[in-house]
């Protein structure tokens, strides 16, 4: 059900740093929270959400990196990169059988011709992929000092709106200096008496790096009804995500936290889960997906609510961009999970959203 807070009269603005408590105090107060306590669990737990498992189903078969690249550039590819990575032929997709992707995410084999057009768009995408591989090994250099934001503005905004850009109704925003809304966050929220005592009797909120929100196309059944809601009355504060006055019309449909690999590093999971607890007050049964990277190296997991408890579940690896056919199975697996969360996040939405 849909949070009765999402019409509120006030809104209340989180001010608690993220680094008022260590890691380790911040899970061990989030595990012993009175409201939504923390569990974490594996992806071959068999609790895991049934909805869950064609989405990761698709997901792990790009992992083996078949049929990722059209085999129109194979040539351009081999020339660039195979003196310095293992190009198979596997990797290659084409001819008169090209790859397309259903509406449903699955891979199918299609007949199409593979045009000037066609060629064009995979080659931007090549060249594209190609500046992420070199950003990555220039960030990676051990004799350069490289900080986070540097590896955001080369290899990981990059990879996330083009991966993005290839759904219509997805945006991807910048959330770095958002904070959570306090009527959703942790602050001031209280541990049970198993956490730890004193250091650990109220919780913290956290940011988080990048958000993917679904934008609802121009007059879409939803972008009616978000309009609706939106309207009813200009004194109440209503809000489709848990941040505090930030694009309150959009959902947010996927939560991002980046890290470049040094310590704070063990910050990025709790900071994650933090946030995964806030959205889950706020849409209490979505499946919350979560994207956490460290440097080249991608994770997915997901948060849901159970009964009384916020269960996340995870991480599952989804390659990493030191390679250009690592770049191209990064490209794809947030492709897949952007589509279905676009989807889901649209639905859920429509379900919960009614009209006066």
């Amino acid at each position: 059900t849909l949070s009765n807070s999402i019409l509120s009269r006030r809104s209340a603005t989180s001010t608690t740093s993220s680094r008022a408590s260590s890691p380790i105090k911040r899970e061990r107060g989030m595990r012993y929270a009175d409201d939504l306590p923390l569990l974490r669990r594996s992806l071959k737990d068999p609790r895991l959400p049934a909805r869950l498992g064609p989405l990761l189903k698709d997901v792990r078969a790009v992992s083996t990196k078949k049929h990722i690249m059209l085999l129109a550039l194979k040539e351009e590819i081999e020339a660039l990169y195979s003196p310095f990575e293992a190009i198979s032929d596997d990797m290659f997709f084409g001819g008169e059988d090209d790859e397309d992707e259903s509406e449903d995410g699955h891979n199918q084999s299609k007949v199409v011709k593979v045009n000037d057009d066609h060629v064009k768009r995979h080659r931007d995408r090549l060249w594209q992929l190609g500046r992420i591989c070199d950003g990555t090994e220039e960030c990676s250099d051990p004799s350069r000092q490289t900080f986070e934001v540097e590896w955001n503005d080369v290899v990981h905004s990059p990879m996330l709106r083009l991966a993005c850009r290839q759904q219509s109704s997805l945006r991807c925003r910048n959330l770095t200096s958002v904070q959570v809304d306090g009527r959703y966050g942790d602050a001031a929220r209280t541990v049970r008496r198993g956490g730890g005592g004193a250091a650990t009797a109220t919780l913290c909120d956290c940011r988080i790096d990048f958000g993917i929100f679904l934008a609802p196309p121009e007059k879409s059944d939803l972008q009616y009804r978000i309009f609706d809601l939106m309207s009813r009355d200009v004194d109440q504060v209503r809000q489709l995500n848990h941040l505090n006055a930030f694009e309150p019309d959009w959902p947010l449909a996927v939560s991002v936290e980046t890290k470049r690999l040094a310590p704070g590093v063990e910050k990025a999971s709790g900071q994650l889960a933090s946030y995964g607890r806030a959205q889950l007050r706020l849409m209490q049964q979505f499946p919350d997906p979560q994207l956490k990277v460290v440097s080249a190296q991608w994770e997915l997991s997901f948060i849901v609510r159970e009964g009384p408890n916020a269960v996340a579940y995870g991480p599952f690896g989804l390659g990493n961009t030191a390679s250009l056919s690592g770049c191209y199975q990064v490209f794809k697996s947030p492709c897949i999970l952007f589509r279905w969360a676009e989807r889901e996040c649209y639905d859920w939405w429509l379900r919960h959203i009614s009209v006066t």
